[in-house]
């Protein structure tokens, strides 16, 4: 992609249902200010997920039109950004994690050179 541009995914968060089943919580901690200035964001920092059903996060990478200065796309490079979501489940049955453990999603976009 390009600088102007955007770039989206879908986290997808599901809850089996079972004789044992229960509501979960998935969590993920506000995005760093580097990042958002960056260009990235999240719809949802949380959602709750019933039994049986699933939940939609998107993830979106709209970097900045204007290119910094020292960005490789102005010597006419690619280059990667990256982000990385500290992300947290609680509830379900049987639970998922432990209390007070987290996982960390990491999400790559290719910065393609700037267009002439």
């Amino acid at each position: 992609m390009h600088a102007g541009d955007t770039a989206e995914e879908k986290l997808y968060i599901g809850n089996v249902k079972s004789d044992k089943s229960s509501a979960g919580d998935f969590k993920i901690e506000q995005l760093a200010e580097a990042d958002t200035a960056r260009g990235w964001s999240v719809d949802k920092l949380g959602v709750a997920v019933k039994e049986g059903t699933q939940e939609t996060i998107v993830l979106k990478f709209s970097p900045p039109a204007t290119v910094p200065v020292a960005s490789l796309a102005n010597f006419e490079l690619a280059e990667w950004s990256e982000v990385h979501l500290k992300c947290s489940m609680k509830g379900g049955s049987p639970q998922v994690m432990p209390k007070d453990q987290h996982f960390i999603i990491v999400a790559r976009c290719k910065m393609l050179a700037k267009e002439k």
